[in-house]
């Protein structure tokens, strides 16, 4: 009898101190995992904080090379010195003036190019990003020859804009509800809300910034970022959407119609190849309906492709 409590006690024993093991190697997962997203946004403050000090150094070299140009000009005054320096505001359209005309420069300096300031370049009205959310994002051939891009910087910017494309289509929030009665699928997805989008922008300005640097990327944005955030507007940035196929019949034949249900509006529209209710449609369902109809088993309508 005391051998079998004595073998009883040992097992108990056993299994507590696995259990306090156990638990204590979970907790140990936890904090590793804590750490490690700790140090991820660690190093992503630290990028960012080097891109603005890369951008930082640049503005400075800029400012050293047109005081060493300005001194080594006998003509240059006081005032041409202020508007080298970028305190031009206050200043008389004179003292412009005697600046080009010392720089050797002018309106008609070139047949190619008209010689603009910077702050004027900022206000110039034309898209700064080409290409379609569908096919990907680029920056314009106008903002490439406004901002002399190189091929390198014009790929960097392109894998930008892929990158974040992806990461804003990752942030659809996707509830699927099961069908009953005439409804064949039914799903709600929620956008981006705004503080996903808050943070797309941040990182994206910084990333732009360490491509092209502050002064270029003060040209390319926030008009970039104005015209990127119009594509997530496709995807319903912020708001919540109800799609619900439901089997009908029109003049005899069996046939699909789907109701799209965005707040208090509605509308429906016939199940047809190519037609989606909405953007984000075809980042849930890559394959169109196609995919939707072998993921929840019904089947499209005979003129499905008329």
């Amino acid at each position: 009898m005391r051998r079998l409590l004595l073998a009883l006690t040992s097992v108990c024993a056993g299994v507590a101190g696995f259990c306090v093991l156990h638990r204590s190697s979970e907790r140990n997962i936890d904090l590793e995992a804590a750490e490690i997203r700790q140090w991820q946004a660690a190093t992503n403050r630290l990028a960012r904080e080097e891109a603005r000090m890369a951008a930082l150094r640049d503005v400075v070299r800029d400012k050293r090379s047109q005081l060493a140009a300005a001194q080594a000009q006998p003509g240059m005054t006081s005032e041409m010195r202020r508007l080298l320096d970028g305190n031009g505001p206050g200043l008389s359209a004179a003292a412009w003036a005697q600046l080009r005309q010392q720089l050797g420069i002018g309106w008609n300096s070139s047949p190619d190019y008209v010689l603009v300031s910077k702050e004027a370049a900022k206000r110039l009205f034309y898209d700064r990003l080409g290409g379609t959310p569908k096919v990907g994002r680029e920056a314009s051939e106008v903002a490439c020859d406004v901002l002399a891009l190189t091929p390198d910087e014009q790929a960097a910017i392109k894998t930008i804009l892929r990158g974040f494309s992806g990461q804003s289509r990752q942030s659809l929030r996707v509830e699927r509800t099961e069908p009953s009665g005439d409804i064949v699928a039914q799903y709600t997805v929620t956008g981006p809300d705004a503080g996903v989008i808050a943070s797309l922008s941040s990182n994206f300005t910084a990333e732009i910034v360490g491509v092209v640097r502050q002064q270029r990327a003060d040209l390319l944005l926030p008009d970039a970022w104005r015209q990127f955030q119009g594509d997530l507007s496709d995807l319903g940035a912020g708001e919540t959407q109800t799609i619900t196929v439901r089997q009908t019949v029109v003049d005899g034949a069996p046939d699909l119609v789907c109701e799209l249900k965005h707040g208090q509006s509605s509308y429906t529209t016939p199940v047809r190849y190519a037609n989606y209710p909405s953007g984000w449609f075809l980042t849930v369902f890559p394959g169109g309906w196609q995919t939707l109809a072998v993921r929840e088993g019904f089947a499209l309508p005979a003129h499905f492709e008329k």
